[in-house]
């Protein structure tokens, strides 16, 4: 049954909502990062993730849009964890815009992954790029053979990704 697209927009945001509970409730809810005497309020280190275990610096010919600020990153950030939230496009992340200046981004894995790699993080990262690939302004740009994750960061403004477990592993990918 197709609803109108009103009640469509609804549903997403709480269909993730139901999920998040879901999830909280469940015997075998997520540990997630506790806040530790190292915690990094402008980062979000010790705070929202664990300290990070490995990273890289990944090279990008973009430069961050003019005007782009806490606010628009965190719009960006509510946007996909919307799409990503719906049962057709099921992705087992939540995302986050952390610090005063919202400048990182927290992908934070929720399906429990017993060995949680660099590996896993760069896979995870990968299913980002396809994602921001495909979106009707980047492809109406003609950018879909050259936009990544990391282009998307650097043009919105963050100046890190980080992609967690919320637990233990923390990848880093320092956007230059």
């Amino acid at each position: 049954m197709l609803l109108p697209q009103t009640t469509r927009r609804l549903t997403r945001p709480l269909l993730a909502l139901s999920i998040l509970i879901a999830l909280a409730m469940s015997p075998a809810a997520p540990v997630l990062a506790k806040k530790s005497a190292k915690a990094d309020e402008a980062t979000g280190v010790g705070i929202y993730y664990p300290p990070v275990t490995s990273g890289h610096k990944p090279k990008t010919g973009f430069k961050a849009m003019e005007g782009a600020g806490p606010t628009q990153r965190q719009l960006f950030v509510d946007q996909l964890n919307i799409m990503t939230a719906g049962p057709e496009r099921a992705i087992p992340i939540i995302m986050q815009a952390v610090g005063a200046q919202k400048t990182t981004l927290v992908i934070m894995n929720i399906e429990p992954i017993e060995y949680f790699t660099p590996y896993v993080a760069k896979a995870l990262l990968a299913r980002m790029t396809s994602i921001a690939r495909f979106q009707p302004d980047i492809t109406d740009m003609g950018l879909s053979d050259t936009f990544d994750v990391y282009a998307m960061g650097i043009v919105l403004g963050f100046e890190r990704i980080i992609v967690t477990d919320g637990r233990k592993f923390s990848h880093e990918a320092v956007l230059e």
